[in-house]
């Protein structure tokens, strides 16, 4: 197994940093130059493996490769022109329908399609606004990150609200107090090893959507197989959650709106997911099965968590 030769990038000066860069790109444009024979290279060796295991020659395996190529890039055509009946009804719309004064109007070309998508979305994020954490002496206690001077007295079930708070937040802010079987429990380690890192890619799906101005899961999946690589994407993946450092390219999300339901077509309707670059998307997974990983372990996770987790 391979070292990664970059484990001090951390502590190197930003000039130190541009040498390096420049001295891998060039390492890049001389590999590219054997790429095609590196690559007939790999398949020789993999045609080699597949003959021993199946007990068939080279040549076989080689004529069942460009079967199995030729019949993907067949299926791929035909997919593309009669779609699956079991995904007809799935995935994103080709027109959608808003009602102005009562009246139903169809939108069917992309511009208006985005328009009105985006318009339903952007109003119900500004409904946040409107509540009452979000305003008055809420606002100033608490904070929009929760950095504000009422933030930990919440935490320790000493907060008392305005007077004037209704019902059902001073419920929320009751049940945001730390419990008890938490008090001298350490912080979640948020450090991600090259091992944390490949076994968590190994798991996911290939076509899992994304945000487009990054690289897809492929990429990272295929990544995950190289130490050294997978080493890297585990290094740069880390940094963010133990610096608190939020890369530039993590804070672009597209909103994709899709049917909730079959032949529901209402732009009023539609459901909105966020799509995220994958190392963002692989971080959240992490910290948010580390938090489970913990309350399992104290004990406190809450009645309504019936599923994902042992014995529920």
């Amino acid at each position: 197994m391979k070292t990664c030769k970059n484990t001090d990038a951390r502590g190197l000066s930003h000039q130190e940093v541009i040498q390096r860069k420049a001295a891998a790109d060039e390492a890049y444009q001389e590999h590219q130059k054997h790429s095609r024979s590196k690559r007939d290279h790999f398949k020789e060796q993999l045609l080699a493996r597949a003959a021993q295991e199946n007990n068939t020659s080279k040549v076989a395996e080689l004529k069942k490769m460009k079967e199995r190529e030729k019949v993907r890039r067949e299926s791929a055509q035909v997919s593309a022109v009669v779609p699956s009946k079991k995904k007809s009804n799935k995935g994103l719309a080709t027109k959608l329908y808003v009602v102005e004064d009562g009246v139903e109007k169809e939108c069917a070309d992309q511009e208006t399609l985005v328009e009105a998508c985006s318009a339903t979305i952007e109003q119900r994020y500004e409904l946040a606004l409107q509540g009452p954490t979000n305003q008055g002496t809420l606002l100033q206690d608490i904070g929009y990150l929760a950095e504000g001077p009422g933030a930990e007295s919440i935490l320790q079930g000493t907060y008392e609200p305005p007077p004037d708070t209704d019902k059902y937040t001073r419920l929320l802010l009751d049940n945001l107090c730390r419990a008890p079987e938490w008090e001298g429990v350490p912080d979640i380690d948020c450090h991600i090893t090259q091992e944390n890192h490949s076994q968590a890619w190994k798991k996911q799906k290939e076509f899992t959507g994304s945000d487009s101005r990054d690289l897809d899961f492929s990429h990272y999946i295929a990544g995950a197989y190289d130490p050294v690589i997978a080493e890297v994407d585990a290094t740069i993946r880390s940094i963010p959650l133990e610096t608190g450092f939020s890369p530039p390219g993590w804070k672009w999300i597209t909103d994709c709106a899709i049917p909730k339901k079959a032949a529901q077509l209402l732009v009023s309707m539609m459901r909105n997911i966020c799509l995220m670059i994958p190392p963002f998307n692989m971080n959240n997974k992490f910290l948010s099965g580390r938090f489970m990983q913990n309350n399992e372990a104290l004990g406190t996770l809450a009645d309504e968590q019936d599923g994902s987790r042992k014995n529920r």
